[in-house]
């Protein structure tokens, strides 16, 4: 069982990949993202912001069959999330 602080300590490296994900989105570098997030999702696969993160930078790279994927994980993270399903219908519709 993990201890209260090794929860916290986690939560906050989390949260820091995700903050540099974000951060490298605004610089304009969604392959860096990709890379990134990438491992780090597959440590992380109950992460809803890092499968919307994902989601976008793939977007982005106009990689749309693949952005289907992390459109659809966020989907079933988060149902009742309307953002989540509009993204996942636009990356759909891109596809096509």
């Amino acid at each position: 069982m993990e201890r209260e602080d090794d929860v916290n300590l986690k939560r906050s490296i989390d949260m820091g990949e995700l903050d540099r994900a974000r951060r490298m989105l605004k610089e304009k570098n969604p392959l860096s993202v990709v890379d990134e997030l990438r491992p780090w999702l597959k440590n992380n696969p109950d992460s809803a912001q890092g499968w919307e993160l994902m989601g976008i930078a793939l977007g982005k790279l106009g990689r749309w069959w693949e952005a289907e994927v992390p459109a659809g994980q966020r989907v079933r993270l988060e149902p009742n999330n309307a953002q989540a399903w509009s993204m996942r219908n636009v990356q759909r519709q891109r596809r096509i």
